[in-house]
């Protein structure tokens, strides 16, 4: 090990050796730092993208509602106005159901989303 030092002082390179070694712990520090900063911008998106979701539901459903009473006052039956708005998402469910092959949804989904991940990267 002694010989192993002694040539290195001698060839000058243990000095190389500590900046290269140096060097590599930087770049994993800088990584690990550049990791966690994407992290947390993937997740306050996240965050967002949820609660924009979340009220955006909100307003659909306070929307439905309306739509449901609107209906029910029309026809003079709540219960029908509601049971009318409920078949109609019923039938846009069964629509999508059966034509998911035909419309190809799965790689819609799949190719928006990776385009997505593409953009997103350095």
């Amino acid at each position: 090990m002694s010989e192993k030092k002694g040539l290195l002082n001698f060839l000058k390179l243990d000095n190389i050796v500590e900046h290269f070694i140096g060097l590599v712990e930087s770049k994993i520090e800088i990584a690990k730092i550049e990791i966690k900063a994407e992290l947390a911008q993937g997740i306050s998106k996240g965050i967002v993208a949820l609660l924009l979701i979340f009220f955006m539901a909100l307003f659909f459903l306070f929307l439905n509602i309306a739509i449901a009473l609107f209906i029910g006052h029309a026809v003079d039956n709540l219960g029908l106005g509601f049971l009318m708005v409920s078949g109609f998402y019923l039938v846009v469910f069964i629509l999508l159901y059966l034509m998911k092959d035909f419309l190809k949804l799965d790689t819609f989904f799949e190719d928006k989303l990776s385009d997505v991940l593409k953009r997103n990267k350095p």
